[in-house]
């Protein structure tokens, strides 16, 4: 019998009926997922001898969950409850919180992500709001459009010798290290991957050492995962602890920085500015104080897009595909209890398991939960 891959998307009237009721990331998420005939054919060559359930509505995908062993795209509890054979999900996302719903976490069903597709472009983008800060582009474009030639409070600090600390060393947390040192900075991060130097900074704290390495940065860049343990981890009492001179960047989650305390920071002068791709909601809602700051960079979650991005990302779902009909391990396994990709591989044993719990198997021991960020 063959793998059935359902492909979950929404409808037009779907989307706009999502909005205002989801998180951003939700919403970004279900439109990501909407695959074109072209791209769903290219998962097709790849792996054959799936058979694919194509759903263009959530009415469509309710229907056919009943036959799904595995799903790729929209997924809410709803539809998980009607998927009793549902044995894998891919999130077309790094980011999984959207399906970290309790059935799901406490259940035996796989969860893979697309960590690292677009770690780069989102390196860039925080090098980029960084810079825009430093050298205070906004503020002289500003003055350009009123033909101000500029003044002296417009010089900008220099970035080398400067300490950046990176909260969360992932795929994305690596490469913003990598970036910045070639700006001369110092570079400082939380996780607890690898050495130092292998990791292409100055010195690797553990998580809960954040709060007493905040006073020592000159910039702070998140790129950690939306967790129950990370949300509104920058809280008023963490932001109290940066310099006054410091920057802050996210280009992770929303959720993490309490937009509110941020607000009231910046407007006290407690902080330099701030750069974020990313806010909580998505987008702030009109008169958000936000959006009227001059010291704050907003840009709309579009950190990760490139040109190629969709395209690395069918190629993953089309080899997650291949994998789980031949029975080889999956790539990209989280640890649903942590919230992110398993530290360890999880042996994988697909088609060929025991049925166990929702639909699943009993994969044997799971590895120990690892914070990395």
């Amino acid at each position: 019998m063959s793998v059935k891959f359902l492909i979950s998307g929404l409808s037009d009237e779907e989307m706009m009926a999502l909005q205002g009721k989801v998180s951003g990331a939700e919403l970004l998420l279900a439109q990501v997922a909407r695959l074109s005939p072209e791209e769903i054919d290219l998962i097709r060559q790849a792996a054959p001898d799936a058979e694919l359930l194509v759903a263009a509505s959530h009415a469509e995908a309710m229907a056919l969950a009943p036959e799904a062993d595995a799903l790729f795209g929209y997924l809410n509890a709803d539809l998980f409850r009607a998927a009793p054979r549902l044995r894998w999900v891919q999130a077309p996302s790094a980011g999984v919180e959207v399906y970290l719903f309790p059935e799901l976490r406490h259940s035996h069903v796989i969860l893979t992500n697309a960590r690292g597709l677009a770690a780069a472009q989102m390196a860039d983008h925080t090098l980029a709001l960084l810079l825009a800060l430093t050298r205070k582009i906004p503020a002289m474009l500003r003055d350009m459009g009123r033909r101000d030639w500029g003044s002296d409070d417009q010089i900008a600090p220099e970035l080398a010798g400067q300490t950046l600390l990176i909260v969360g060393l992932g795929s994305v947390g690596r490469l913003v290290a990598q970036r910045a040192s070639a700006f001369d900075m110092r570079i400082l991060a939380t996780g607890f991957e690898g050495s130092p130097s292998i990791m292409r900074v100055d010195a690797l704290h553990p998580p809960d050492n954040l709060t007493h390495i905040l006073p020592h940065a000159d910039h702070v860049a998140i790129c950690c995962p939306l967790t129950p343990a990370t949300y509104h981890l920058f809280d008023a009492p963490m932001l109290r602890r940066m310099k006054q001179s410091a920057f802050l960047i996210n280009v992770a989650r929303g959720g993490i920085v309490d937009h509110e305390a941020l607000a009231t920071a910046l407007e006290a002068g407690e902080l330099a500015g701030a750069g974020l791709d990313v806010t909580e909601p998505e987008p702030l809602p009109d008169g958000h104080r936000l959006l009227t700051l001059e010291n704050v960079i907003l840009t709309p979650h579009c950190g990760g897009r490139s040109a190629m991005i969709r395209r690395r990302m069918i190629d993953l779902v089309a080899d997650n595909l291949r994998r789980f009909t031949a029975g080889e391990p999956l790539r990209h396994v989280v640890d649903k209890r942590a919230g992110f990709e398993s530290v360890r591989k999880v042996r994988h044993a697909c088609s060929r398991s025991e049925p166990g719990g929702h639909g699943g198997y009993r994969s044997g021991s799971r590895p120990p939960s690892k914070c990395r960020w």
